[in-house]
C-alpha cells in the first residue's frame, strides 16, 4: 500500500485527525486538525477526496490544497472547516501520523525532518526553499508567509460573518459603525453633535 500524507491520530485517546496546518507560523509547537468522525458523511467524504488526491500527497502542507477546493456545496473546504469550527489546536507533540499501516510517526519528528530537510536545499542553493516529494525544491515563496495570508483569509471570513450575524440582529448597524475613509475635508460641515455641544458650552459661559 502506498504512503498517505496527512492522516493520524490522537497520541492517547486514538482519535483519527487530518492535519491541516501541521505547525502554526507564530506557534511552532501546535497543529491544526480536523477530527474526522466530527464531520457529518457528504462532508468527511469530501474532507477525504481532497486529502487522498494528487494535490495533496504531493505536498507536505494540506491547507494549500484544501483552500483550492471545494466541498458538495460548492463552498471552499479550508474555509467551511474554519466556520463549522472543526479546526482544532492541538499540540505537535500529540499527533501520530500514520503514513501506512503499522507505521507510525509524530507530528513533531515529521516537523523537524521537513524543516531539516529544507535548511539542506537553503546551504546548497543559498536561498530558502520548499521541499516536495523526494526532497525538490518545488517552491521559492516562504511557507511561513503564504500560512499567515491563509489564516489571515480565513479571519476576514470571520468578521464578515459576524458583520452578518451583527446586522441581523440590528439592521443597519454596520452603516452606523462604518469609519469614514480619508481625513474630513476642512470645509466639510460640522456634525450636529459638535455644533450643539458648542452652542451650549457657549451659552454656559454667558
Amino acid at each position: 500500500m502506498s504512503e498517505l500524507r496527512h492522516i493520524g491520530h490522537d497520541a492517547k485517546s486514538k482519535r483519527k485527525y487530518v492535519v491541516v496546518f501541521r505547525q502554526l507560523p507564530e506557534d511552532a509547537n501546535s497543529a491544526l486538525v480536523v477530527e474526522t468522525e466530527s464531520l457529518t458523511d457528504r462532508y468527511h467524504d469530501g474532507l477525504m477526496g481532497a486529502t487522498e488526491s494528487s494535490e495533496a500527497q504531493q505536498t507536505n502542507d494540506l491547507f494549500q490544497v484544501l483552500n483550492s477546493k471545494l466541498f458538495f456545496d460548492g463552498n471552499n473546504i479550508l474555509t467551511s472547516l474554519h466556520t463549522m469550527k472543526k479546526l482544532k489546536k492541538v499540540s505537535v507533540n500529540d499527533v501520530i501520523l500514520t503514513p501506512q499501516p503499522g507505521s507510525e510517526v509524530s507530528l513533531a519528528d515529521f516537523n523537524k525532518a521537513v524543516g531539516d530537510a529544507r535548511l539542506k536545499a537553503q546551504e546548497v542553493t543559498g536561498r530558502p526553499n520548499e521541499t516536495g516529494e523526494g526532497g525538490a525544491m518545488v517552491n521559492e515563496i516562504p511557507m511561513q508567509a503564504r500560512n499567515l495570508i491563509i489564516q489571515a483569509q480565513l479571519l476576514e471570513e470571520d468578521a464578515r460573518q459576524k458583520r452578518a450575524e451583527a446586522e441581523q440582529l440590528y439592521p443597519g448597524i454596520n452603516d452606523a459603525t462604518k469609519r469614514p475613509r480619508g481625513r474630513p475635508k476642512k470645509d466639510a460641515p460640522a456634525s450636529p453633535l459638535k455644533e450643539a455641544t458648542k452652542e451650549a458650552t457657549t451659552k454656559a459661559k454667558a
